[in-house]
């Protein structure tokens, strides 16, 4: 009994969990594509690949559960959880993927300055950014 009370504070006192729901509702705002020139080309919303995907997403932060307005459930992995705020790392799962296609096909999602949470989602040549809220279940 002392052991699951220890563990329940903990979890309880813990940054992470403080850092309210693990379930995050996030819209891109930003969006460009990697050109064979190395150069960033902004297109119009519709018309951005980077952000039509990323544009609405629910995703969970425990279980790595992505909910795409415009496509499949995914179920990613969570390779990083953060240290008070959130700043997690979800990739595809290993076992579809490559690592090599690992580096380049992430999320990253964190609350680097102030209230607000933001994500970078990188897709090969494609990168979306935008922020994201708390969903209570």
């Amino acid at each position: 009994m002392r052991f699951s009370a220890a563990l329940l504070l903990w979890f309880v006192l813990t940054p992470w969990a403080q850092a309210s729901s693990s379930l995050l509702h996030c819209t891109a705002t930003d969006g460009a594509r990697l050109l064979p020139t190395g150069a960033l080309l902004h297109q119009p919303d519709a018309q951005n690949q980077a952000t039509a995907l990323w544009s609405d997403f629910i995703v969970d932060l425990t279980t790595g559960d992505v909910h795409w307005k415009l496509g499949p459930e995914s179920t990613y992995q969570v390779i990083q959880r953060g240290d008070g705020a959130y700043d997690a790392i979800l990739i595809p799962p290993l076992g579809n993927i490559s690592l090599a296609t690992a580096i380049t096909d992430f999320i990253r999602i964190r609350k680097w300055w102030g209230p607000q949470v933001v994500f970078i989602a990188y897709d090969l040549s494609d990168v979306a950014t935008g922020t994201c809220s708390a969903v209570e279940p």
